[in-house]
């Protein structure tokens, strides 16, 4: 029976890692986002567990497969870094072999194991198309010129007085995201959440480069929208958007999005970015309709 993995060597290594990087940085220049390759990498290699494997067909070097492990929030999560198959070896069914083998080894060593691929590489995405997608990255070129508001809507800058509540709900929906994408338990789940959100939101209203404004629907408070300036160069995130259960179906979150590309724009940014679960199709329906594009997703699958 032949192997279809070994590990490869010191020099294969710097081989894996100077294509890994060419590709990584390729696709996120198609849509001039930062790849953040650095931190990938460390990721990488501070993992006890960090390996590198040349894939074989009939014992002949076919590609790579990059494999470690990560601490999620006191829950130990495999990665699968990369699978690379050479050109001349595709369509032999060595990337799925890969995919089956990285979720193996996985299993002696966590619950569940994710991975990021490119979001317009449709083989990449086959590859894991039996996990779940737990979310996307997406970005948009800010135009010139703005869609005006429709009439009756408007926004405003959030109040002290609504943000403590805002923010409560704010965690506790986005833990909530985590678990419906399958990605973390409720514990871990309400850890990331309320960790993140303290990190980012340092000195509350205050915090600089942070802007929070509240939809208005015939003058009354109808959704809220969290944009962080200058996050990237040149670059405006949108970290929270929502439209009261009482206004939706009307709109309104197309409003809010034009609100917050007219906001980055006059912060100086040249893009809006976004986080989008894999579960919320509704949303991802409003981006794409946008013209926000795909810039990587993530992808996980429960081990238990």
């Amino acid at each position: 029976m032949t192997e279809l993995t070994r590990p490869a060597d010191a020099t294969e290594v710097e081989t894996w890692l100077a294509g890994w990087r060419t590709r990584w940085e390729a696709d996120f220049a198609r849509t001039r986002s930062e790849p953040y390759t650095d931190q990938r990498l460390k990721r990488h290699t501070d993992s006890p567990d960090a390996a590198v494997l040349r894939l074989l067909d009939h014992d002949e070097p076919a590609g790579f497969l990059a494999l470690s492990t990560a601490a999620d929030y006191g829950a130990m999560s495999a990665v699968l870094d990369d699978i690379y198959v050479e050109p001349s070896f595709r369509g032999r069914g060595i990337g799925r072999a890969a995919v089956r083998y990285a979720e193996d080894w996985a299993r002696h060593r966590a619950n569940r194991i994710r991975t990021r691929v490119s979001g317009v590489d449709p083989v990449q995405q086959a590859l894991v198309r039996d996990w779940t997608l737990g979310g996307q990255g997406m970005v948009k070129d800010l135009p010139d010129d703005h869609v005006a508001l429709p009439d009756g809507v408007g926004v405003r800058p959030m109040s002290g007085a609504e943000y403590p509540r805002w923010r409560e709900r704010l965690v506790a929906e986005y833990a909530q995201s985590f678990v419906d994408a399958g990605l973390l338990t409720p514990e871990e789940a309400l850890a990331r959440a309320e960790e993140q959100t303290a990190g980012l939101l340092t000195d509350g209203l205050a915090t600089e480069g942070h802007e929070i404004m509240v939809l208005l629907y015939q003058d009354e408070p109808a959704g809220r929208l969290w944009l962080r300036h200058g996050l990237e160069p040149g670059t405006s995130f949108v970290f929270d958007i929502e439209v009261d259960a009482d206004h939706r179906g009307m709109g309104l979150g197309r409003a809010l999005m034009v609100a917050g590309e007219a906001a980055g724009h006059a912060a100086g940014s040249r893009r809006l970015g976004l986080h989008v679960f894999g579960h919320n199709t509704v949303a991802i329906g409003l981006y794409e309709s946008l013209g926000y594009q795909v810039s990587e997703q993530s992808w996980t699958l429960s081990l238990c």
